[in-house]
């Protein structure tokens, strides 16, 4: 029931209204979409350890798409949606339905290939919003977490904090009837105040709750309890809010604005406190202006897509959520973006950008439940498990460590790889689906590359060296492999590998496959191509990175020569966190170690020398018989490969030649591995505590390192010359003298 009595409807100006046609009908509601996951869409370094109860607004185009998806919806449907969230709510607030559902989606899996897509959101749509259940959820990977709600906001309290469903109804209701957008409205209220509680009532209007509401202005109100509606003059003049009083805004917008100028009005505010002067300083019958001034997240395409793998110990994710590798790619794919907006990684980036994407390939395999079935086939029933043959009364969480993180080695290491393998192919391939569904330009001209973590590592070398040379375009619809990538891998980087150990247990090398860009024309003893040969992976370049402490790290050098890898120490990654002098010096080295080495002109001609009075005692003859013996040896050199005698063709080369020639040929397969001719980098450490305390922690630490990740970036978008101009460069090792240029036959240039 309304407290005024009459029509007070002056005709309002177009600018007051923002409308055309009549001037009686209130200006459109402007909607907008908000959610609790601000928290997750901020990709946390940790486990979130408390819901959100504040609510976040998306971007206005996230909006606008959502809003548009909403109204594409039959209004049968939109009708039963609407009524089930406010059935939600009616319980909520009731506690009828306190628990009920708590978890009951908590770990829900990521959208399939085959459900519709939801609205992006995030930063590269890493977020989706279903409209029809009105939550949002990660597609690359589980959240830990019930479902975050969304909602369609239209009256809020402030920017954080939407009005419950019916006091929505209600306040629009009381919006439509009291006509505060009106240009009349301010005189009205202003005259109605000085008057008193009186002339009040004619503005005020009662709830179905029980409370009043007295607009304030086109897009904001007060709401009281009944039982102060006399005495509001009165509490205003002591009180800037008075007590059980709530202030609520037509729109996300209006709530925005309020809050931005809050700051400059509280002054005057508790100054004089009265609806009065606050009615005063508000601008009435305005048209909400469009909002466009945020920035969408993830705007730029996307052109490197990187795969993270994970290696052993994400078992543990099960019991406990802070090992859950998600947060661990959060931490390098924050310290990669801040990494790229220093001057020297942004110039060398340029039109390079990168997206990191974890592969849980540990989480989708049961290998307990697979051994099960294979030994029922056997006909042998005696099932056991890992907890079964633990022994009681030791440390639980040693032994909950153990059995979780080193059995994977064991597993690996038997006919159970098969299956890790197929593991981290589904989910692999899977992100790459989903991401060109979502990015269909990607298939185009996006790159794709893996960071693979220890045992991930030796998991990578496998699915790479069964990988053919080159995939063909993957097109929606096509059959999955189970043992391969979908996609082609530009770079892979292997973090605390313990590739190397696994390579002499199988006694493997590794080699470039031959038909990749670098090895189109390689010889047959530089690259391979040999399609399931362990070590002779389809990738262009090879980056072992490693902490020096690390115990599960090994070199891969000597897996490519043993000679040479003995000899050849591992870079040293760019300390870019180093003192400035150093920077400046190592660039300054580098710099001139880089500059072109002049020409060598060609030696000027030998005059013979003066003979001394001494030469002429020499005879005759002598200086005939010298004349004679080199004009015979110059004729043999002329003389065709035929003509020279059988002993000569059957002279083997000297131990010297063949060593020589072996050197030649290591440096070819170290250049057709990686450009910079060594595949094993170590990290700089950036503490002075002793090794053996950070042999504890330096095979997980690898994520918060920005060199790490300042190195991968740079190593997949800089040229040779960014590297020189900005000192991000490596100290390349110095190859093996070699005549020529590389050359299997003699004139023909192979690219290395």
């Amino acid at each position: 029931m309304s407290d005024i009595e009459g029509d007070r409807i002056p005709t309002p100006t177009l600018w007051e209204t923002g409308q055309l046609g009549s001037p009686t009908e209130p200006p459109p509601i402007v909607v907008r979409w908000i959610h609790l996951g601000s928290s997750h869409i901020a990709l946390p370094d940790s486990p979130v350890s408390s819901p959100t109860t504040s609510w976040d607004a998306l971007t206005v185009e996230e909006s606008r798409l959502c809003e548009e998806a909403w109204n594409g919806l039959p209004a049968e449907e939109r009708a039963a949606i609407d009524k089930e969230e406010r059935e939600k709510e009616t319980k909520k607030d009731s506690g009828k339905d306190k628990d009920k559902g708590k978890n009951k989606t908590a770990g829900a899996e990521p959208p399939t290939l085959d459900r519709p897509r939801g609205i992006p959101v995030g930063r590269d749509g890493l977020f989706e919003v279903d409209i029809k259940t009105l939550t949002l959820f990660s597609v690359f990977w589980r959240l830990s977490t019930p479902p975050i709600l969304v909602r369609r906001a239209t009256w809020m309290y402030n920017t954080h904090q939407p009005c419950e469903y019916a006091l929505c109804d209600g306040l629009e209701e009381a919006y439509r009837t009291i006509k505060p957008y009106l240009s009349s409205y301010a005189a009205e209220l202003k005259t109605s105040i000085s008057l008193g509680s009186e002339a009040q009532a004619k503005l005020r209007y009662r709830l179905p709750s029980g409370q009043v509401v007295l607009f304030q202005t086109s897009t904001s109100a007060y709401i009281y309890p009944a039982a102060l509606a006399r005495a509001l003059p009165a509490l205003t003049a002591m009180f800037s809010m008075p007590p059980g009083t709530s202030v609520v805004h037509r729109g996300y917008d209006a709530a925005e604005r309020a809050t931005k100028t809050n700051h400059s009005r509280t002054s005057s505010r508790a100054q004089s406190g009265s609806l009065e002067d606050q009615a005063a300083m508000e601008t009435l019958g305005q048209a909400v202006p469009e909002a466009g001034d945020e920035e969408k997240e993830g705007s730029d395409k996307v052109t490197d897509l990187i795969l993270v793998i994970h290696g052993i110990g994400q078992g543990l994710a099960a019991s406990w959520e802070a090992f859950n590798f998600v947060y661990a790619v959060n931490i390098i794919r924050g310290v990669a973006r801040k990494q790229a907006l220093s001057p020297a990684l942004s110039s060398v980036l340029r039109s390079h950008r990168v997206q990191f994407l974890p592969i849980l390939w540990r989480a989708n395999i049961q290998i307990d439940e697979a051994e099960e079935e294979a030994r029922k086939k056997d006909g042998l029933d005696n099932a056991f498990t890992v907890e079964d043959i633990t022994i009681k009364g030791s440390i639980p969480y040693v032994r909950d460590m153990t059995n979780n993180v080193l059995i994977d080695i064991p597993y690996f290491m038997s006919d159970h790889r098969y299956s890790m393998v197929d593991a981290v192919c589904a989910q692999a391939n899977r992100a790459y689906r989903l991401w060109c569904e979502r990015h269909p330009d990607f298939l185009e001209f996006g790159r794709v590359h893996i960071v693979a973590h220890s045992l991930g590592a030796a998991l990578a070398a496998h699915i790479l060296s069964d990988q053919p040379t080159y995939t063909k375009q993957y097109e929606f619809g096509d059959p999955i492999p189970k043992n391969h990538f979908i996609f082609d891998t530009s770079t892979l980087f292997m973090l605390g590998s313990p590739l190397g150990i696994l390579m002499n247990v199988y006694q493997s090398q590794l080699i470039a496959r031959r038909g990749r860009e670098r090895t189109k024309d390689a010889e047959p003893d530089v690259a391979l191509d040999k399609v399931g040969k362990f070590g002779c992976l389809a990738v262009d370049a090879i980056y072992n990175i490693f902490n020096a402490p690390d115990p599960v790290a090994y070199l891969v050098n000597p897996c490519v020569d043993a000679d040479v890898g003995r000899t050849r120490p591992p870079s040293a990654v760019p300390n870019i966190i180093g003192g400035i002098m150093d920077g400046v010096t190592n660039s300054l080295s580098r710099f001139k170690d880089s500059l072109p080495t002049l020409p060598t002109f060609p030696p000027l001609p030998t005059f013979p020398t003066l003979p001394s009075l001494n030469s002429f005692a020499i005879p005759f003859s002598v200086w005939i018989s010298s004349a004679a013996a080199a004009a015979e040896a110059e004729k043999k050199e002329r003389e065709p490969a035929g003509a020279q005698s059988i002993s000569a063709i059957d002279m083997a080369p000297s131990p010297e030649v063949i060593a020589q020639r072996r050197k030649e040929r290591a440096e070819k397969r170290f250049k057709a591995l990686n450009p910079h001719g060594t595949l094993d980098y170590v990290l700089p450490r950036q503490s002075n505590m002793s090794e053996y305390l950070e042999m504890i922690s330096a095979h997980a630490t690898y994520w918060a390192d920005p060199n790490l990740s300042s190195f991968i970036l740079t190593e997949i978008s800089a040229s040779k010359e960014d590297l020189v101009r900005t000192g991000l460069s490596i100290d390349e090792p110095v190859p093996v003298p070699v005549e020529g240029t590389g050359t299997g036959e003699e004139g023909e240039e192979i690219p290395l």
